[in-house]
């Protein structure tokens, strides 16, 4: 029986390593390596340790920086989500959040959200206002 987090350690350094993974682009192909350290699984548990539960992911605090111990958290699926090169983040009132995030905050579609503040293209001062008569 595989050790329950093989497949998480597996997959992280066929992602950054093996140019033949379908979505190698993305990670190795731009850089993101996995440290030297972590080739070795047993070194990844004993610095990442189990995940609490089956449904965590493991994330790149930094997605400019490799994997490594001082870069890596287990994350749930929308908090791995978020933080993503493609996420849209919006500073309003010095709170820095992805458009989803403060599309749940409001309490409205994260598509809402983002086109009064993307398609429609919102002045931060318009965005501001409406945050805070609607939180």
């Amino acid at each position: 029986m595989a050790h329950p987090m093989y497949a998480t350690w597996a997959g992280m350094m066929s992602r950054c390593h093996n140019e033949n993974h379908p979505d190698y682009r993305y990670w190795g192909g731009r850089g993101v390596k996995v440290c030297d350290e972590w080739h070795d699984f047993k070194a990844f548990i004993l610095d990442m340790g189990i995940k609490a539960s089956p449904e965590l992911e493991i994330d790149r605090i930094d997605n400019n920086k490799g994997y490594s111990k001082d870069n890596c958290r287990y994350v749930t699926r929308t908090e791995n989500m978020r933080n993503t090169r493609r996420a849209h983040y919006l500073t309003i009132n010095g709170e820095k959040l992805c458009l989803s995030a403060w599309a749940e905050r409001i309490g409205i579609k994260p598509e809402t959200f983002r086109n009064r503040c993307v398609t429609a293209r919102w002045d931060i001062d318009k965005i501001s206002q409406w945050v805070k008569t609607d939180i």
